[in-house]
């Protein structure tokens, strides 16, 4: 009988030896199991660390599958480690205080995590309000805010068009005086004392009445033939003068189209205004961007929905155990930062938690700082979260480098969630911000190419701005309000800055059809004042000309032919 208790004993002291040696594989497995029910997806840990005596126990690598997709973790956690105490009587383990290190979400997993359940067909923006044509809509959406841009453009009271006639206008004028000019100086050589005192002396030669008293004005004719050439020359240097006064007012800077100054100067003097700026943001943030943020809420919806069936499931669960944790420390790292923090108030069974879960996050990293607080009540389904970065380097962000080269920003944002809906309301101050305009330009693609070429000079120089936006779903709309209208005009107005000279430059382009044609007409009343002051000077030389004859003919009479014209008559 001794030897069978000693046996018996032998035994039992060997399977609590084992038990002893094995239990850490034994509660992993168990965890696994257990777990995997309750998430309803395999629950994988790498290794597990149980001391009874200590009443503690440390879990690390944690995969628990995601229900919508089977080859992804919805969380993944690098170590767990707690102390506890067990309650056995009212089935419940209790732990003040947790220790979570490296948490992340959505992972990829080697393995498939589906334990033969239906997956959930994964959400995404076409299974709720994104329309096959969404991106059709979006050129649509772009092109009606640039339309929307240029029409507000206070570019309308002096167009190209005004400034091309105004040069006309001038040019022209300068023509019709040069005109004026020698339409004057053509009569004033008419009605000149030359003209009249070769006409006057002509008149006296050819109406004497005794033809042989021409040789008593021998004077007279002489100087009518030496004023006659002077004058003649003098009409030849007056056309000569007339030719070389138009070639040169035609090379004349002067005449020239000065297109250039004027364009430069209507633009650098005038005022490129945005009507309500923030509208054209709120309508382009709705109408291409709120099914994406709608996307979120549905996904909230479903997860809230989740919760509170899980949570009636548990309702009906009398003799079921819980873990109940106090207080759990949480170390992690997101997107660079280090996070810590903690969670209060979470017990496994849901509908047990009546209190609020409340939480806290410290973020460092570098010189960047901000923290997370709120809560969540899991029974009214209700929370609040509270966002406050004092300042993060953007540089620091390096899974959005593609888009951000620098700069830093604060941000104070505030999440109301509710059973349905979310509400979010927040304010950002950037700083010195560094955009990769190019990289954001084409990834809208934008394909027209003013609004492209509007797009990116803008994001390059606007630095600073303060911005304020919320998102109600219960209204479905994304409101923003900033100064970025006043900041971006600072940038379209600056004389010295890229938009003004694109502007001038598309200008000077637009103009050259434009100015050709008004050359043409310029040019055709320049040769019509040429033709019409040279003809004025012909019609006076050809006068001399005959005056000319005329004296010549009675020069060359000498007397003998004098008196045989006078015996001819008589």
């Amino acid at each position: 009988m001794k030897k069978i208790i000693t046996y018996l004993v032998a035994g039992i002291i060997i399977l609590i030896v084992g038990v002893y040696a094995a239990r850490n594989i034994i509660v992993k497995n168990i965890l696994e199991k257990k777990l995997t029910e309750i998430n309803k997806g395999k629950v994988d840990i790498g290794k597990v660390e149980f001391s009874p005596f200590k009443k503690r126990i440390v879990v690390r690598d944690i995969e628990a599958t995601s229900q919508r997709n089977s080859m992804k973790n919805f969380i993944t956690v690098k170590e767990f480690n707690a102390d506890y105490d067990v309650y056995i009587s009212d089935k419940k383990v209790l732990i003040s205080e947790a220790h979570i290190i490296n948490v992340d979400f959505f992972t990829d997993r080697k393995t498939d995590g589906n334990i033969g359940m239906k997956e959930k067909t994964t959400l995404d923006a076409s299974q709720v309000l994104v329309p096959d044509d969404e991106e059709k809509n979006k050129e649509v959406l772009v092109t009606e805010i640039e339309n929307s841009y240029l029409n507000s453009m206070k570019l309308n009271d002096l167009n190209l068009e005004n400034i091309l006639k105004s040069e006309y206008e001038k040019n022209n004028k300068l023509l019709e005086e040069k005109r004026n000019y020698w339409e004057t100086r053509i009569k004033e050589i008419e009605k000149g004392s030359e003209f009249k005192s070769i006409r006057e002396n002509l008149k006296k030669v050819t109406t004497l009445k005794n033809p042989l008293d021409i040789f008593k004005m021998d004077r007279e004719v002489k100087n009518i033939i030496e004023s006659a050439k002077i004058l003649n020359e003098q009409l030849k240097d007056e056309k000569e003068q007339i030719r070389l006064d138009l070639e040169d007012m035609k090379n004349s800077p002067e005449l020239k189209f000065s297109v250039e100054k004027s364009v430069e100067s209507f633009v650098q003097n005038g005022e490129i205004a945005i009507k309500d700026l923030d509208s054209l943001v709120n309508i382009y943030l709705n109408e291409v961007y709120e099914k994406k943020i709608y996307e979120i809420v549905v996904k909230y919806r479903e997860v809230l929905k989740e919760i509170e069936l899980r949570k009636n499931e548990d309702l009906q669960q009398k003799d079921k155990w819980e873990v109940y944790v106090e207080k759990i420390d949480l170390t992690s790292e997101l997107y660079g930062f280090s996070l810590n923090g903690e969670l209060n108030n979470i017990s496994s069974r849901l509908s047990k938690n009546e209190d609020n879960v409340t939480f806290f996050l410290n973020g460092e990293k570098k010189d960047s700082h901000g923290k997370i607080d709120g809560y969540f009540n899991v029974n009214t389904l209700e929370g609040y979260i509270n966002i406050d970065i004092s300042k993060v380097d953007l540089e620091e962000l390096k899974e959005f480098n593609e888009y951000i080269l620098g700069g830093s920003a604060e941000l104070s944002q505030k999440t109301v969630l509710s059973r349905n809906d979310i509400v979010i309301k927040g304010n950002l101050n950037i700083h010195n911000m560094n955009l990769n305009a190019q990289k954001i330009t084409d990834s809208l693609n934008i394909k027209i190419p003013l609004l492209k070429d509007m797009i990116i000079p803008l994001l390059c120089d606007v630095k600073n701005g303060d911005i304020s936006y919320n998102y109600n779903s219960n209204t479905r709309r994304v409101t923003v309000k900033s100064n970025l209208s006043e900041k971006i005009l600072q940038v379209l107005n600056d004389k010295d800055g890229y938009w003004k000279k694109k502007i001038i430059q598309d200008m000077k382009q637009n103009s050259e059809k434009e100015i050709a044609k008004y050359e043409e007409l310029l040019k055709a009343k320049e040769e019509e004042i040429r033709k019409k002051s040279e003809d004025g000077l012909e019609i006076q030389i050809n006068e001399l000309s005959k005056i000319e004859e005329q004296i010549n003919f009675l020069k060359s009479k000498n007397k003998k032919d004098i008196l045989n014209e006078l015996f001819k008559r008589f």
